[in-house]
């Protein structure tokens, strides 16, 4: 078939099959459209009526208040007249009373009484309070308030049994159609798929028999001739049953719309069938005769005449047609000169990268998934001492087998399973050669550029760090021989010099004292002040790498001669309470006794400057058998150390206490001494509330015979 028939038939065809689809699409549009304002108008009319039965409700509830506010008194009927008139205003069917006795009841009629009185006599009621329900009372549902008072004074002080009031509404067809008063729409009650009262008679449909929710449900037909429809539940009474309000409205309209569009667009399709086989047999051949030429010229092209170009003048899509052809050509030939640039500059990139991975000190080495080698770089052949032609293509684990262990390997296949980030370790491969081994997965990239979910391999990284950890080592021995150099240098210089002029003076007075208590005194504060020097002493040694021999100390010993000492400052002060609770048959702590003497010293001290007004220092000492010390607690109910400062409490010099009265030294003297002998202090403080240190000291073990 010839192209210009098949253009015909073809254009024939797509408009048909475009007619039929128009008609379709646009019925479906205009059914969607009414469907959906057939839903919105349910709706609309659904909340109406819900509305409206909400406002009887209302209506109850009013006059069931307006009753309960204004009790009668033992002249109790001249307020009939009064319920009456607001019952008739709310159109309740009858108010019934009842005073006591199940038969003693009066009924009293606002617009007609349908019930028989063995009906009326079975009405109770369950609750204190007012309420308003639905039930049924005998075969009839209804609308019902409940009302009961007290007993209550009457005016002239007799006792006066007030009645249970009941306010009774049929929900009945005349109910319902007050309910859609004015409106088109029909309105039903059900409970479950039983008809209970409406307009008129109905049943519910299959898929309304299923429904036990609780927000409305709706079924919209406009396939044929009926009824929308809509149903919720509105109430729970009598046995937990829900009662249904079922909503129709006639969809007579939107059938006729739907008829009146499907007839137009008919008539719109059949006279443009017309027209377009008119057009049909013209453009057949305007677009044939073009379509010849572009395709010699694309002969051309695929030869290679990049150069080919299309003669059109015309401004139309044959004219913009050619034109493209003629642009495609000249970027085919440019994409191909350009192609060849892109080439070249990947080789030069890729040896340019190529220097980059050789100049570099550190080993490196490209292994695929499967742990083979895919690529070295000198420093790794100089390492392993092989040509790169023995390491391509081979297992790591054979060409460095110090190197890929079996456990370098398991976390390597971890690594490669996307299980690990990286992974890195560090060996001796001589006795002054330290290298770092470094572990990073190749993350190859999708067409989308997504990350892969698996790395395609890794690189490793070998680096020789011996000269890098010699010269951190340095730096770091230099920096606390400094340190320490420069405090016992000060300790020194501000200590030892008035040291001196005390003990030449305690000495002279010791010489001259004739009163033996004050002598007593003052060989106390000669010992003192040899402790003193002995601490600098002390404090000179520790920056050396030497250690004494170890000393043992009796804990409970010492912390009592401290408390002598301090003793006078206790007393002097008049605010604090001295609590202490030792353990009996404590173990010797390995420490020296002027150390700990000092360290209980400068705790007890902080203790002291701690408590402001009246306060309480406990001191207590235990046994930790099962890490072998011996545990000193000095707790104080002090104003406490801000959480902010206890990181920094043992740095030297740091000191939060005003005035001058701290240098600072005082933790950072105790926790050197602790660290010397291997124990350790820990403080844990609350802001007003006080400070705990715990010292933990080993105790000397006794060497087997």
């Amino acid at each position: 078939m010839k192209l210009f028939t098949k253009i015909l038939f073809g254009f024939v065809g797509v408009v048909a099959v475009q007619s039929s689809l128009m008609v379709g699409l646009l019925t479906n549009m205009t059914r969607r459209d009414n469907t959906n304002d057939a839903l919105k108008e349910l709706k609309t009319e659904v909340q109406s009526v819900r509305e409206n039965y909400v406002a009887w409700k209302r209506n109850f509830w009013k006059v069931l208040i307006k009753i309960y506010q204004q009790p009668p008194s033992s002249n109790w009927q001249a307020f009939v007249a009064d319920w009456q008139q607001a019952a008739a205003g709310a159109g309740i069917d009858l108010i019934l009373l009842r005073f006591g006795q199940k038969n003693d009841f009066e009924i009293i009629p606002i617009s007609a009484n349908h019930f028989l009185p063995q009906e009326l006599a079975s009405l109770k009621n369950r609750r204190p309070h007012p309420y308003v329900e639905v039930r049924f009372i005998g075969e009839q549902l209804c609308l019902v308030g409940f009302l009961r008072w007290s007993l209550r004074a009457s005016a002239d002080a007799s006792d006066f049994r007030l009645p249970e009031v009941f306010l009774i509404k049929r929900i009945d067809s005349e109910f319902c159609q007050k309910l859609v008063l004015n409106r088109p729409s029909e309105v039903a009650f059900f409970s479950a798929a039983t008809f209970l009262a409406g307009t008129r008679s109905a049943s519910l449909e299959t898929q309304f028999t299923l429904y036990n929710g609780s927000s409305p449900l709706y079924q919209i037909e406009l396939e044929h001739l009926g009824e929308n429809a809509a149903l919720q539940a509105v109430e729970i009474f009598e046995n937990h049953q829900r009662l249904f309000l079922r909503v129709t409205l006639s969809n007579a309209a939107y059938i006729m719309r739907i008829a009146a569009l499907k007839r137009a667009l008919w008539g719109v399709i059949a006279f443009s069938a017309g027209l377009s086989v008119l057009f049909g047999f013209f453009f057949s051949t305007t677009i044939t005769h073009p379509l010849r030429k572009l395709l010699g010229a694309m002969q051309n092209i695929r030869a290679g005449a990049y150069d080919t170009a299309l003669e059109s003048h015309s401004r139309d899509e044959i004219g913009e047609l050619a034109r493209g052809f003629n642009e495609m050509a000249r970027t085919l030939h440019w994409d191909k000169e350009q192609m060849r640039a892109y080439i070249h500059e990947i080789m030069v990139l890729k040896d340019y990268n190529e220097n980059v991975i050789q100049s570099i000190r550190a080993g490196i080495v490209i292994i695929n998934a499967a742990l083979i080698v895919e690529k070295v770089n000198r420093a790794f052949l100089e390492y392993v001492g092989l040509e790169d032609a023995a390491i391509i293509g081979q297992p790591a684990a054979e060409i460095a087998p110090e190197l890929f262990d079996d456990e370098t390997v398991a976390q390597l296949g971890v690594m490669l399973r996307n299980e690990r980030q990286d992974f890195s370790k560090i060996f001796r491969r001589l006795p002054h050669q330290v290298y770092e081994m470094k572990c990073y997965p190749i993350i190859s990239h999708e067409d989308d550029g997504a990350a892969s979910t698996a790395p395609a391999g890794c690189v490793v990284v070998l680096e020789n760090i011996s000269k890098k950890l010699e010269f951190e080592e340095k730096i770091f021995q230099a920096e606390k021989l400094s340190s320490i150099s420069m405090l016992s240098a000060g300790v020194a210089h501000e200590i030892n010099n008035p040291l001196s002029s005390i003990m030449t003076n305690v000495q002279n007075l010791i010489g001259e004292e004739t009163d033996r208590d004050k002598c007593v005194s003052l060989r106390w504060i000669e010992k003192e002040t040899r402790r003193i020097a002995a601490i600098v002493k002390h404090l000179l040694d520790f920056s050396s790498s030497y250690h004494h021999e170890p000393l043992s100390a009796d804990v409970n010993h010492i912390v009592n001669e401290t408390l002598t000492l301090i003793s006078y400052s206790l007393k002097k002060t008049q605010k604090i309470d001295l609590v202490t609770d030792f353990a009996e048959g404590l173990p010797f702590a390995r420490i020296s006794p002027d150390e700990l003497k000092q360290v209980m010293i400068n705790l007890l001290k902080n203790a002291m400057q701690a408590i402001d007004q009246h306060g309480a220092i406990t001191i207590s000492t235990t046994q930790d058998a099962q890490n072998a010390q011996i545990v000193v607690m000095v707790k104080d109910t002090g104003i406490g150390i801000p959480e902010e400062h206890l990181p920094r409490i043992f740095d030297p010099f740091y000191t939060t206490k005003n005035g001058g009265e701290g240098t600072g030294l005082g933790l950072s003297v105790v926790y050197g001494i602790l660290n010397k002998y291997e124990g350790t202090i820990s403080v844990s403080s609350q802001v007003a509330v006080g400070t705990q240190v715990r010292l933990a000291i080993p105790i000397v073990i006794k060497e087997s015979a």
